[in-house]
């Protein structure tokens, strides 16, 4: 109910407070529209009682309610969307920690600078980037660009993690002052947070795709690299020739790519 009651309040469509609560233990007022998308959170407690409701959904159905503007409606297609995105409120959070792993395996391969300097100032855990993966920037972006990113995701047209590409792009935009002015971890944390309702949508997902191409670039550069060095590994086997084996054998090695980052080159299944 508080999560709710909290929830894009300055939005015209959930906005005011002309009706009681029916919950004794809440002191504010509510709307036809908060009770309504509060019932589609309790019925999906109940349709998904292995999961059931956490802290954030209340994010992702807003949008997909108005959007629908029917709560039937808003209620299945919220339940799709969270086919694809319950691992983001597991009781473990492994799918979050996992979603982080991956970007700080992107961050790492596509600007080692940017990586070393979360290092430092303590941030490579990227905890400050956990809100954007968990309810897919919707705080991060202006309201009605927020359907609009969803769109994009839904697609997978590049990739079914492409929201990886969008959080590379808002880091890579901002690179230059992370990088000069941002030296602790408060000022680091304040200055992503204060970021919120400010990233514009068409630049970002422009530098977002742009990212893309050049990784997808890098990586099929590195698997010509490495079918050439095994050709040339199969052609070096001679008693005398070990130590040049060893040399090339660990050019191979260095060109070894994370799962996780090569399964950003799938599409969704």
């Amino acid at each position: 109910d508080k999560d709710v009651h909290r929830t894009d309040r300055t939005i015209d469509f959930f906005e005011g407070d002309d009706l009681p609560n029916p919950d004794p233990d809440m002191s504010v007022g509510t709307n036809a529209n908060l009770e309504i998308m509060k019932d589609i959170l309790v019925t999906y407690n109940f349709y998904n009682p292995d999961l059931g409701y956490v802290q954030g959904m209340s994010d992702l159905c807003a949008p997909l309610f108005v959007a629908m503007g029917n709560e039937a409606m808003a209620f299945w297609v919220f339940a799709k969307f969270m086919d694809r995105m319950k691992s983001n409120f597991l009781v473990d959070q492994t799918g979050m920690h996992g979603q982080l792993k991956t970007l700080d395996s992107l961050i790492r391969f596509m600007d080692p600078e940017l990586y070393k300097h979360f290092e430092q100032t303590e941030t490579a855990n990227l905890f400050f980037c956990f809100r954007w993966l968990l309810v897919w920037f919707k705080r991060e972006f202006q309201w009605e660009d927020v359907i609009l990113l969803w769109e994009v995701l839904w697609t997978d047209h590049l990739s079914n993690q492409f929201i990886m590409f969008v959080a590379l792009a808002v880091l890579d935009e901002r690179r230059d002052i992370i990088l000069k002015e941002m030296t602790q971890f408060d000022e680091l944390l304040k200055y992503i947070n204060d970021l919120s309702g400010t990233i514009n949508l068409k630049s970002t997902l422009e530098r977002a795709q742009v990212l893309f191409e050049q990784f997808r670039r890098q990586v099929k550069a590195m698997d010509n690299k490495k079918l050439e060095l095994d050709e040339q590994l199969t052609q070096t086997r001679g008693w005398n020739e070990r130590q040049e084996r060893a040399k090339i054998q660990a050019s191979i090695e260095k060109l070894c790519l994370d799962d996780n980052l090569r399964n950003l080159l799938k599409a969704f299944a």
